[in-house]
């Protein structure tokens, strides 16, 4: 993936009542700081066309936040560097996926099989019980007679 270094002033403008709280203070406070998760490729802030200003499809807190510390530039994944299908035609296109949404994929497809195997568990271990508490009914039922 490359990321190229695009000038803040050619990305759309972000409001502060648009983003969350939670997230800035994330970005702000965290375990990393701010300058490492920015330049991370990890998951990079992406734009897209039409621009400039760019839309911004990933990274709109870093955004902010980088105006707000007066950087000047910020580096970012420019997905209309991909092929893009022509106007006609995106109604039947794949959508362009960056590996951050695979990643994301993978995790909830590994989550849900934890929760279905756990879950598979637990209905194992109810009707066990309900065995086990079914025979020692008959065992003292027929021990009373």
């Amino acid at each position: 993936m490359h990321l190229e270094n695009m000038p803040l002033s050619s990305i759309e403008d972000v409001s502060r009542e648009e983003l969350s709280e939670d997230r800035l203070n994330t970005l702000l406070n965290g375990y990393s700081p701010f300058d490492e998760v920015l330049y991370s490729s990890g998951e990079p802030i992406a734009l897209d066309l039409p621009g400039p200003p760019y839309r911004i499809i990933a990274g709109r807190h870093r955004i902010y936040l980088a105006r707000q510390r007066g950087y000047t530039s910020v580096p970012a994944q420019c997905l209309w560097d991909k092929p893009q299908p022509e106007i006609s035609d995106r109604s039947s296109a794949p959508m362009i996926q960056d590996t951050t949404y695979e990643d994301i994929t993978r995790e909830g497809k590994d989550a849900f099989r934890m929760i279905f195997l756990v879950a598979i568990g637990i209905m194992v271990s109810v009707f066990v019980c309900g065995l086990i508490v079914v025979f020692a009914v008959f065992e003292i039922g027929f021990t009373i007679y």
